[in-house]
C-alpha cells in the first residue's frame, strides 16, 4: 500500500495575508509565554509554596499547559514555522509533567506457586454519601469483585443512619483491619487487609483534622509498611462561591499547609526500614511540591506513561490527586483508575509483585 502524503498549499494571496497577519507576532509571543509557563510548572516541585506560591498554580494547570503547547505545534506548522524551536522546547519540557520513572524488572526465575501478587486500592469515599446517596454497600461490593488485597480508605466515617460497626461489617470479607474514625483522631481513615496487620498508628497533623496512618503488614514472611495519607483539602469548591479573593486566599493557605504536612509524612517515611507502600489523597498534582516531597527519590509512582489519568471526577479527568507509590522492592504489573460514580474521587487499583 502506498504512503499517503498530505500537503497544505497556499496561494500567493494567502501567503501575503499570512505574512501581513498579526499571527507573525502573536504566535511566537504566545509560544514564548507558554515556554515560561512550562518552566514555572517544572520549578513548582522544587520550590515550596511558602517561598513562591504562584508556582503551585502552574503545577495544577500542568495538563492544560501541555495541551496548549501541542496546539501551538500545529499552529506554528501552519502559520509561522520560525516559532517551532520555542514550541519544541516547551513540548519536550512538558514530557516531564508525567511520571516517567520506570523501574526495570529484575528477571529472577521463580516457581509460579511462590509468586504472589498484591492488588492495592486507595479511595477517598467522601463519607460514603456522594450525591446524597449512601454508597458503602456498593463500594464494598466493587472492592470484593475486584479482588483487592489491601484497601486504604479516606473520609471513612459513620453516618446518622449507619453506625461505625455497621460500616465495618460491609467490609467483613477482609479478615484484618485498622480503623481510625473518631472525633479525637480527626477525619476517619481505614485499612482493610487480607494479610495480618502487626501494628498500626494514626497521626493527625497539628491544627488540622487531616493526617496519615501507617500499618505494618505481614506478607510472605516479611513486614511491609503501608502509609495511608489524607492531606489538606484544596479548598476550591469551598471558596469559589465567595469570590476571587476568597478563592485565592483559601487555596493559597492550603498549598502552604500541605507543604508542611508533606514534610511530616516524608520524615516518617525516612525513618522506615521496611519495604514501603504510600497511598492516599494528597490533594495536589504530580507537579506540585507536596507530591514530590512525599515521593522523594526513593519511591516509584504506580502511574507510568504520558497520559494524564485524573482521579477527581469533576475536572475532565485532568486533575490527579490520588496516588499509590511504592519502594524498589515492588514491581508494577498494572495501574487502573476506576469509573464508578460512588464518590467525588475515583478509586485507584494497582497490582504489584513483591520482589524482595
Amino acid at each position: 500500500m502506498g504512503s499517503l502524503n498530505i500537503r497544505v498549499k497556499f496561494t500567493p494571496r494567502m501567503k501575503k495575508k499570512i505574512k501581513n497577519s498579526p499571527s507573525r507576532i502573536l504566535v511566537p509571543a504566545l509560544s514564548l509565554l507558554f515556554l515560561f509557563f512550562t518552566i514555572f510548572t517544572l520549578l513548582a516541585k522544587y520550590v515550596g509554596p511558602s517561598k513562591m506560591l504562584f508556582l503551585q498554580y502552574f503545577a495544577v494547570a500542568a495538563p492544560i499547559i501541555a495541551i496548549v503547547n501541542i496546539l501551538f505545534l500545529f499552529v506554528a506548522l501552519l502559520l509561522y514555522r520560525r516559532a517551532l524551536p520555542i514550541v519544541a522546547i516547551s513540548i519536550l519540557l512538558s514530557i516531564n509533567f508525567s511520571q516517567l520513572n520506570y523501574k526495570k524488572r529484575s528477571w529472577v526465575k521463580r516457581d509460579k506457586k511462590e509468586e504472589e501478587k498484591l492488588l492495592i486500592a486507595t479511595y477517598n469515599v467522601n463519607y460514603f454519601s456522594n450525591e446524597n446517596q449512601f454508597n458503602a454497600t456498593k463500594i464494598a461490593s466493587m472492592v470484593e469483585k475486584e479482588g483487592v488485597t489491601l484497601l486504604a480508605l479516606q473520609e471513612f466515617e459513620a453516618q446518622s443512619n449507619y453506625n461505625l460497626q455497621e460500616l465495618i461489617t460491609e467490609f467483613d470479607f477482609f479478615p484484618y483491619k485498622a480503623i481510625y474514625s473518631s472525633k479525637k483522631s480527626g477525619i476517619g481513615m481505614a485499612l482493610f487487609s487480607r494479610f495480618p496487620i502487626v501494628r498500626s498508628r494514626k497521626i493527625t497533623f497539628p491544627s488540622s483534622q487531616n493526617g496519615y496512618m501507617w500499618a505494618d503488614i505481614l506478607y510472605r514472611g516479611d513486614t511491609i509498611r503501608l502509609f495511608n495519607c489524607h492531606l489538606q483539602t484544596t479548598g476550591f469548591y469551598r471558596n469559589i462561591d465567595q469570590g476571587y479573593r476568597a478563592l485565592k486566599r483559601g487555596t493559597g493557605e492550603n498549598f502552604i499547609i500541605r507543604e508542611e504536612q508533606s514534610r511530616r509524612v516524608r520524615e516518617a517515611i525516612d525513618t522506615t526500614s521496611f519495604p514501603l507502600l504510600v497511598c492516599g489523597d494528597f490533594n495536589d498534582s504530580p507537579c506540585s511540591f507536596t507530591y514530590n516531597t512525599i515521593k522523594g527519590n526513593d519511591l516509584y509512582d504506580s502511574k507510568r506513561g504520558l497520559l494524564w489519568r485524573g482521579s477527581y471526577r469533576w475536572t475532565l479527568s485532568l486533575l490527579r490527586i490520588d496516588y499509590i507509590l511504592h519502594s524498589k522492592e515492588f514491581y508494577l504489573l498494572s495501574h487502573r483508575v476506576g469509573k464508578r460514580p460512588y464518590s467525588d474521587h475515583k478509586p485507584i487499583f494497582v497490582e504489584l509483585e513483591y520482589q524482595n
